[in-house]
């Protein structure tokens, strides 16, 4: 049993059609079978489309095809991959069309509204600090709900990973995944896979992004001459009050700017 590119297939499964008659390949691809002259035999493994041949007497040469279908249906999980279909645990995928689709300078806000179970918030609107936190299924702890990150079989940290960089993400969101990475992966595992080299001419791209933010509601403040005015008409107001607290001359003084360091009106909301 060989591959596309002649390599021997190990493990692959071969059954008598229509019977429990079968074997498994070793891990030189070869496997015996007794089966009738009339009968066909097919081989399934995964990521390979399955054959169906009849058989002959003596040694055979079987060649799978690579299955590029199937193969979009794996899941990464710990440090191999399962067809979902044969997953016990809760995973979710985010392919890189996806994010390529969305203005991200920080990967963590690209699983935003992504996937089921993950919630993302973030804390600051300060430039540079949009990381967002992420809980996958709600907090299950008093201490850190944070789930692991493990980029290209290191963990790591989704604030060091470029989202341009960035092949496809799985998450692992229930305690079954504790079963491959330990107790850290008690509030689920984020593996990232990031792009590798292809075969053709080198490419280059380029995306540019560019954002303003801007206050919802900036307050208007009194100026210094204004203050001074209405103080002096709240001491009028009370009635317990002679005189001004401040003088026409003092007033004078803030409206115009003569004296900023005795006198001063400066906005320093609008001067920052």
């Amino acid at each position: 049993m060989l591959d596309n590119t002649g390599e021997p297939v190990a493990g692959a499964s071969v059954i008598e059609t229509g019977t429990v008659n079968g074997a498994i390949t070793d891990g030189d691809g070869r496997f015996t079978i007794s089966v009738s002259p009339t009968s066909t035999i097919e081989i399934s493994f995964l990521g390979f489309v399955t054959k169906t041949v009849t058989p002959s007497e003596g040694d055979m040469v079987i060649r799978l095809a690579p299955d590029t279908q199937a193969l979009e249906e794996v899941a990464v999980v710990g440090y191999g991959v399962q067809k979902k279909a044969n997953l016990t645990g809760s995973v979710a995928n985010v392919d890189n069309t996806l994010l390529d689709n969305r203005p991200l300078t920080n990967l963590s806000q690209g699983l935003g509204g992504m996937l089921p179970g993950v919630q993302v918030t973030q804390s600051s609107g300060q430039p540079g600090q949009d990381i967002g936190n992420i809980i996958i299924r709600g907090t299950g702890t008093l201490n850190t709900a944070s789930p692991m990150v493990v980029i290209d079989g290191i963990e790591g940290s989704l604030n060091d990973v470029n989202p341009n960089d960035v092949a496809s993400i799985s998450v692992l969101k229930d305690a079954a995944s504790s079963s491959i990475y330990g107790s850290k992966a008690a509030n689920g595992v984020i593996l990232v896979t990031t792009k590798r080299g292809g075969d053709g001419k080198p490419t280059v791209s380029y995306s540019g992004l560019v954002g303003v933010t801007n206050a919802t509601d900036i307050p208007e403040y009194y100026s210094s001459a204004e203050i001074a005015e209405r103080w002096n008409a709240a001491r009028a107001y009370e009635g317990v009050y002679s005189e001004p607290f401040f003088s026409e001359e003092q007033i004078r003084k803030y409206r115009d700017g003569s004296d900023p360091d005795n006198y001063p009106n400066t906005d320093w909301y609008d001067l920052l």
